[in-house]
């Protein structure tokens, strides 16, 4: 529980004076504070679907890989997981271009995306010059309810235009 306590003073104190830090502060502070995680992964798991259902409205079912009985390791893993899902396509970030072999994707009919991180707009952080890799609490705490048209409304006003 030390790291949860450490983290919590992190962000207050990192984040404490932005525009809508209050605005999620109950929230956030019971995840560090009020319960106890048996692992870092639950944690995340909790974090990540109640960040993108509740703060970013993403309606996306979220499942835990560890029900697939996934075999192999590292990309086979993950083969093996997107056939279990029956996915038709996979969106992968960037980095993971030292290690996917797009040709194993196409032996399955799977159509692999990249995802492109560029052109994203600037939004007002506390701390000048921007800074674009933060995490989404960075965008969050600065722009509150505003925070997806930053992910995605720019998208649709530059399609408009």
């Amino acid at each position: 529980a030390d790291w949860q306590a450490k983290h919590w003073q992190t962000l207050v104190q990192n984040y404490g004076k932005c525009a809508h830090f209050g605005r999620y502060k109950d929230f956030f502070e019971h995840l560090y504070l009020g319960r106890s995680w048996n692992s870092l992964s639950e944690f995340n798991q909790h974090l990540v679907t109640h960040v993108s259902h509740e703060f970013l409205g993403l309606t996306t079912r979220f499942e835990d890989s560890r029900k697939y009985d996934l075999q192999g390791h590292k990309l086979d893993r993950l083969l093996d997981l997107v056939v279990k899902t029956g996915a038709t396509s996979y969106l992968s970030g960037p980095s993971a271009k030292d290690y996917v072999e797009p040709a194993r994707f196409d032996e399955l009919g799977v159509e692999l995306l990249w995802k492109d991180y560029s052109g994203y707009p600037e939004y007002p952080q506390r701390f000048p010059p921007f800074e674009h890799g933060v995490t989404i609490l960075d965008l969050l705490f600065n722009c509150g309810p505003d925070s997806p048209a930053f992910i995605w409304g720019w998208r649709n006003s530059a399609v408009a235009a």
